[in-house]
């Protein structure tokens, strides 16, 4: 809420982001080594939270869209899985609130945390990490 960078879109530029996965690198754990999927148990749609920006590049004037999931701290089945990070989910209805709420920075870091979905995870490991991920451990 205070960086120049996210300060903005925060206040007033919301998006859900839907998915049926997401992607991490696991860095500990069973799956250390390797690029993992996440998804719901029950396969079922999944909606990010997120933030949404529009750039001016003025050296080829065109306009840039670029998008960011927030993010929060993981559960535990993620830590043991090797993440350090999840995405703050919400339900449909929750998220259709997430897109209306602007310019009131601590109502909406409060609804995120009320609101914080923590859906049942199922995890596969989708391909190993390039040569040198230990150094990142």
């Amino acid at each position: 809420t205070e960086k120049p960078t996210w300060k903005i879109p925060f206040d007033r530029f919301h998006c859900i982001i839907p998915m049926t996965s997401f992607y991490e690198s696991a860095y500990e754990g069973p799956e250390a080594g390797h690029i993992i999927e996440f998804s719901q148990s029950q396969d079922e749609l999944l909606f990010a939270a997120g933030i949404f920006d529009v750039w001016s590049d003025t050296k080829e004037n065109k306009k840039l869209f670029s998008f960011s999931i927030l993010t929060t701290e993981p559960d535990q089945f993620i830590i043991e899985h090797g993440h350090d990070r999840t995405p703050i989910f919400l339900k449909y209805s929750d998220a259709k609130v997430w897109l209306s709420l602007k310019n009131q920075p601590e109502k909406m870091i409060e609804f995120l945390k009320d609101k914080n979905l923590k859906p049942e995870l199922k995890v596969k490991i989708d391909r190993p990490l390039k040569a040198g991920w230990e150094k990142r451990k």
